[in-house]
C-alpha cells in the first residue's frame, strides 16, 4: 500500500501497528519564518505516559514520534471540515482531560455500536465544550476515544440538522472502542476513508 498525497492533512488519523496499539489525530500549525509561512505537522493523542508534567492527558507531539502504522483520511473532506476537526481536537486538548487508565482497561465491557448511551455522553460533552471556560469537557479519555470524539463532536450538529448520518461522523461508541475497533471501522467504510502507509 502506498503513502497518501499530500503526506499530511488536518484530521488525519494515525493508528500504530501492533496488537496493543495507539492512535492520534494530525493537526497542522502555521509557523511564520523569514521566508514566509510553513506548516508544522503535529499529533494530539491521549496518553498516560510522558516526561513532562502532568504526565498524562491529551498531549501534543511531533508526528514523527508515532512509530510505524497506518494513516487514514476522509476521501471527500473539505478544507473547512478538516479545520473543524482540528479546532475540535485543540479545544479538547485545552480542556485539561486526564488519561483514563481504568476507562481504557475496561472499555471492552460494552458494545462498540453507537447507541443511546453514546449519544447521551456526546450531548453532555458538546454542552461542556460550548463553555470556553469549562475545564474537563471530557474528564477521562483514552487514545481512540479521543480521536473518535473529535470527529463526533465536529459533525454532531450537522448530522442532527439533516437528520442523516454524516459519513464523517464516526459511528462507534467512543467509550468502548479500542484502536483495533477504529481501524476495522475505517477499513470497513473504505468508500469514505482511504488508507496509506505511515510514516509516508
Amino acid at each position: 500500500m502506498a503513502s497518501l498525497s499530500p503526506a499530511y492533512r488536518p484530521g488525519d488519523i494515525i493508528i500504530a501497528d501492533g496488537t496493543v496499539s495507539h492512535c492520534a489525530i494530525v493537526i497542522g500549525e502555521k509557523v511564520r519564518y523569514s521566508g514566509g509561512v510553513r506548516t508544522d505537522w503535529m499529533v494530539l493523542h491521549a496518553t498516560g505516559f510522558g516526561s513532562e508534567q502532568p504526565r498524562d492527558g491529551i498531549k501534543k507531539s511531533d508526528v514523527i514520534n508515532m512509530g510505524a502504522g497506518r494513516l487514514f483520511r476522509p476521501r471527500a473532506m473539505s478544507d473547512a471540515q478538516a479545520q473543524t476537526v482540528q479546532d475540535t481536537a485543540l479545544r479538547l486538548h485545552k480542556a485539561s482531560s486526564s488519561y483514563g487508565t481504568a476507562r481504557a482497561v475496561f472499555a471492552w465491557a460494552g458494545s462498540t455500536g453507537f447507541g443511546t448511551g453514546a449519544f447521551g455522553r456526546l450531548q453532555k460533552y458538546k454542552e461542556r465544550l460550548s463553555h470556553t471556560e469549562h475545564q474537563g469537557a471530557v474528564k477521562n479519555v483514552f487514545c481512540s476515544e479521543f480521536v473518535i470524539l473529535c470527529y463526533q463532536l465536529a459533525f454532531l450538529d450537522e448530522a442532527q440538522k439533516t437528520r442523516q448520518t454524516n459519513p464523517l461522523f464516526i459511528n462507534l461508541d467512543a467509550k468502548h472502542s479500542y484502536p483495533k475497533h477504529l481501524r476495522q471501522y475505517l477499513r470497513t467504510n473504505a468508500t469514505v476513508w482511504e488508507e496509506g502507509d505511515f510514516p509516508p
